[in-house]
């Protein structure tokens, strides 16, 4: 399990932690998750809610995209837009 860095690039970044193979390949699972938000089963609610995807994208990860790795969790969202300097190396990804 590692952690990582997620948002929208409007608000500030959300730690997650998330099994090895997400976190080492958070960039193709953040591109199909925001391909699954436009066409998935819950784009319409998706669009309508507008900003902050970070808990549909740990919901994403659990039920369709990694059911089989160790669940992801939602840690917390980080104070304000600056990084933290015991984050600054983690991977992130801005949806």
């Amino acid at each position: 399990m590692q952690y990582i860095l997620i948002g929208t690039g409007c608000t500030p970044f959300s730690l997650c932690l998330v099994d090895d193979e997400i976190a080492e390949n958070l960039t193709d699972y953040g591109v199909n998750f925001c391909t699954w938000t436009h066409n998935g089963p819950k784009a319409d609610i998706l669009r309508k809610n507008g900003f902050g995807y970070e808990k549909e994208f740990i919901e994403y990860l659990n039920t369709v995209a990694a059911p089989y790795c160790t669940p992801a969790r939602f840690i917390k969202t980080l104070e304000n837009y600056d990084i933290p300097k015991q984050y600054k190396k983690l991977p992130r990804f801005i949806f």
